[in-house]
């Protein structure tokens, strides 16, 4: 068995450590210099099964020639056990693992914050938690967009008066604010499940889209 270093899984998101289960031929692609040792590198494609979900996916590497023929021993050889390389490099991962939603206009902690809990769905994390985060998400972001008030209710509802959001967007805020209020003030019993984490998530990332990006955007465009 042939397993390759830590790789996010394109399909589950796990970072986990592919079983190799074939290899194409390879191609030389360069020479370097490792512990006063010349080394060829090969580029070889891979197909590699996730142990996490079972799904394969095509993977592209960079290994010692010499290391090449070991990687072919263990593929027919189940007991046999290849030496660790000096050089190894993953070059590409087919799909592409998608990456969280990001944008460099929104706050630096919205942002920073917003990509842990897009991993925590990913992972499968408890949904109150994600939840709960959600919540916290919107308040920070509420806050810098200039709403006012004592509560985040009050919050959502001067960026209404504002014209800041619309009332449908004002609506999901609300329905934010509510289940992450029961995500953290009663995170042993809350019901929320998965799927309606992701909803949740989902909203988030719209609101900060439209909030935030969009306007962004807009900005940019004017300028050009």
């Amino acid at each position: 068995m042939y397993t390759l270093p830590p790789t996010e899984c394109p399909f589950c998101y796990a970072k986990v450590n592919f079983t190799v289960t074939a290899v194409d031929s390879y191609k030389r692609v360069k020479e370097v210099t490792i512990q006063g040792n010349h080394i060829h590198i090969v580029e070889v494609d891979t197909l590699a099964k996730c142990p996490n979900c079972n799904n394969s996916c095509l993977i592209k590497i960079e290994i010692p020639e010499k290391h090449y023929s070991e990687m072919r021993e263990a593929l027919q050889n189940f007991q046999y056990q290849p030496s660790r390389p000096l050089y190894f490099k993953i070059l590409k991962v087919y799909p592409e693992p998608k990456p969280v939603y990001s944008h460099p206009s929104l706050p630096d902690k919205v942002r920073v914050v917003f990509e842990d809990l897009q991993e925590m769905l990913r992972e499968k994390k408890e949904p109150s938690l994600i939840v709960g985060g959600c919540r916290a998400v919107l308040e920070s972001a509420i806050k810098y967009l200039g709403g006012e008030g004592d509560r985040l209710i009050d919050k959502i509802d001067d960026l209404l008066r504002k014209g800041i959001i619309t009332k449908p967007i004002a609506d999901w805020a609300h329905h934010v604010r509510i289940e992450g209020n029961e995500s953290l003030h009663d995170l042993l019993y809350t019901d929320i499940t998965p799927e309606e984490a992701e909803e949740i998530v989902e909203f988030v990332k719209l609101f900060l889209i439209y909030t935030f990006e969009l306007p962004a955007r807009i900005k940019e465009k004017r300028r050009s």
